[in-house]
């Protein structure tokens, strides 16, 4: 049997469609002790083709508290547009650390997007660690990301 590939150009909701996708993969080993988020090494970038489409926005990766942490790793992603598209102070994901043991989470962080321009728009994950101790993203490992504009 063939396999076939998937077109979303071709997925069509009455006038709404995926009008483009952005994929690809990294490896990365970020970490901080920052009590703010700071960027990752992630960021991708995409240019919408019209100024009223959605994003929508899919990244994983692996995120970890330090051994014998009380620390929690906060996880968000920021657009150029849009900024911050989580919450300020919980983000969209967290690995939570206690003093015992270290902590590693394999983490889908989503979120969705309208920036209202046509202008390139970068899509970082920004993290921070609420306690102290170090948190990391990536670890060494594939970070993986799908950004599907919708228009």
């Amino acid at each position: 049997m063939a396999l076939t590939t998937f077109d979303p150009s071709q997925l069509n909701i009455g006038d709404t469609r995926v009008l483009q996708t952005v994929t690809g993969h990294t490896l990365t080993n970020d970490s901080t002790t920052s009590a703010t988020f700071v960027d990752t090494s992630t960021a991708i970038v995409i240019t919408p083709q019209k100024s009223t489409s959605k994003f929508l926005i899919f990244i994983s990766g692996l995120g970890t508290t330090g051994n014998g942490a009380t620390t929690n790793g906060i996880f968000t992603i920021s657009g150029t547009t849009s900024g911050n598209l989580g919450s300020s102070s919980q983000g969209l994901a967290q690995v939570i650390g206690n003093s015992a043991t270290s902590f590693y989470n394999q983490m889908m962080i989503m979120a969705a997007d309208s920036p209202g321009t046509t202008a390139t728009q970068t899509y970082k994950v920004r993290f921070y660690s609420a306690g102290g101790a170090a948190v990391a993203w990536g670890v060494g490992q594939q970070v993986a990301w799908t950004i599907m504009e919708i228009g």
